[in-house]
């Protein structure tokens, strides 16, 4: 995978949206984190730029922005609770090419417990809260990357198929607006003063 070229800054920043394979699950609520990400890449390109397939993990997407030394990553070629093997590869190819910099991983997902259009930022090596992506990516990278959970709210019933049916349930156009206007605008202040 060719990250592009990158600029030596004591920080490097790779952001990592996470989400089932698309366009099967695309606009859902499960796939937040992938949205996100997406429109953040969109935002701070100006839509110059498009994310491109890597060579080195065929399920992730990416987009270099070298000027803000950051990477975005989209995770959307699998199972998002079979996230982390696939972010294993990638990461490990950027640590390699950056040549040690230190690189800051944020992963953006999806949180039932907090309403929509919450944001949550913690601190690597703090609880996963039973998401199956995050439990995946500790499994495989470890526990050193930050996570930003973004509110989808929780339907009132906890029956485990009831709450399945929702988070792969597709965002409604209001909620869709509220993450654009409401979240979006927060993401990148939140994750640049890390």
């Amino acid at each position: 995978m060719v990250i592009g070229r990158v600029s030596i800054r004591s920080i490097y920043t790779c952001v990592s949206g996470l989400g089932n394979m698309e366009p099967q699950y695309a606009g859902t609520r499960h796939n937040v984190g992938l949205k996100i990400v997406q429109m953040l890449g969109d935002q701070l390109s100006a839509g110059a730029k498009p994310f491109v397939r890597s060579r080195a993990a065929p399920k992730v997407e990416y987009l270099s922005i070298p000027s803000l030394s950051l990477v975005l990553l989209l995770s959307n070629g699998g199972y998002m609770n079979e996230s982390g093997k696939t972010l294993q590869s990638v990461w490990r190819k950027l640590n390699r090419r950056l040549g040690g910099q230190k690189v800051r991983h944020i992963v953006v997902h999806d949180e039932l417990a907090l309403s929509l259009g919450k944001l949550q930022l913690r601190e690597p090596g703090r609880s996963v809260r039973g998401h199956n992506g995050l439990k995946d990516i500790e499994r495989c990278c470890g526990t050193n990357f930050y996570r930003l959970a973004i509110g989808i709210g929780r339907p009132e019933s906890r029956d485990p198929a009831d709450v399945a049916d929702y988070v792969l349930g597709r965002l409604s156009p209001e909620e869709n607006s509220k993450l654009k206007e409401l979240v979006l605008p927060r993401v990148w202040p939140l994750i640049s003063k890390q």
